[in-house]
């Protein structure tokens, strides 16, 4: 009987472990693959949507699709990148894709700006964070004027607080968070090469300069696959030419691997922790094969 029951228990751990496959370096059970791509197909109906309404209320759905999307770590299988440039083709041909995301982030800045220290409720640092965050880190996937636009205004708002005695988190300017988005949107002729987050503020006056020089209408900027160029008018509206983009330079290293930096490694053990159960299993396994033996032996001598 005791036989029975052990070679019982270890089919069925074999059966689990047998249906996972390895994926991206991760071990994926069928339910996690399946849940994948049901997300994917779930993002690529509502970037349809999107094309056929352009309302500004899908917005908000949008960007966490794009955001969602850009991660190789939440999406492991399935086109991922394909269904990353639907939704943000959705979303740039919807007026106020941006603005959506500045009015917020301009919003937030602007009350705790506004409020001294001593009186500001506990954590309306990390709701600004938040409102940062997410709207950089859409905007940077968004490359159009009206993104060049907001975030290039941003710029000159360089006002942030020191960190305090005890190091407690202070949400950085607008114009250090803006140049961070603005560099990873795919320029032809970008101010600046690639730089490190960290080099914001260093690199910001060369993105001032050529931002001054791009709202006077005396540049014009064009983005990486995109067969137009863009020039800001005195008006606030924009000129747009054709021009030839089969001869654009390639994606630099550092916008590719962008994508994956934000929230790779919380992910990865998320499912690296899923792991952690079957090995406990066989733990428990050696443990009752070991104490079956035992007893028997024991009752044997007996």
């Amino acid at each position: 009987m005791n036989k029975i029951f052990y070679i019982f228990l270890l089919l069925i751990i074999a059966t689990e472990i047998s249906s996972a496959r390895k994926i991206g370096g991760w071990d994926l059970s069928d339910e996690e693959i399946a849940s994948m791509e049901q997300g994917l197909l779930r993002w690529k109906e509502i970037a349809a949507k999107a094309v056929m309404d352009r309302s500004p209320d899908m917005i908000s759905e949008l960007g966490i699709g794009i955001r969602k999307t850009s991660l190789s770590s939440i999406y492991v299988v399935g086109n991922r990148k394909e269904v990353n440039l639907l939704l943000r083709d959705a979303m740039l041909k919807i007026p106020g894709h941006s603005k959506y995301y500045a009015n917020r982030i301009n919003k937030e800045f602007a009350a705790y700006k506004g409020t001294a220290l001593g009186d500001r409720k506990d954590g309306s640092g990390h709701t600004l964070q938040r409102e940062m965050m997410w709207g950089y880190e859409t905007m940077r996937q968004l490359p159009s004027p009206e993104t060049v636009q907001v975030l290039g205004e941003m710029f000159k708002e360089e006002w942030h607080e020191p960190l305090g005695p005890g190091g407690d988190y202070r949400p950085p300017s607008l114009a250090v968070g803006a140049v961070n988005a603005m560099k990873i949107l795919p320029f032809v002729e970008p101010p600046t090469p690639p730089f490190k987050d960290y080099d914001a503020q260093k690199n910001l006056p060369s993105w001032q300069k050529w931002y001054a020089e791009v709202k006077a209408g005396e540049r014009s900027f064009a983005f990486i696959g995109q067969p137009v160029s863009y020039r800001f008018k005195p008006d606030g509206s924009v000129e747009i030419q054709q021009r030839n983009a089969s001869n654009d330079p390639p994606l630099s290293p550092s916008r590719e691997r962008k994508e994956s930096q934000t929230t790779e490694q919380p992910a990865a053990k998320t499912r690296e922790s899923s792991k952690l159960p079957w090995f406990f299993v066989g733990i428990v396994v050696v443990v009752l094969t070991a104490a079956g033996f035992f007893f028997r032996k024991k009752s044997k001598g007996q």
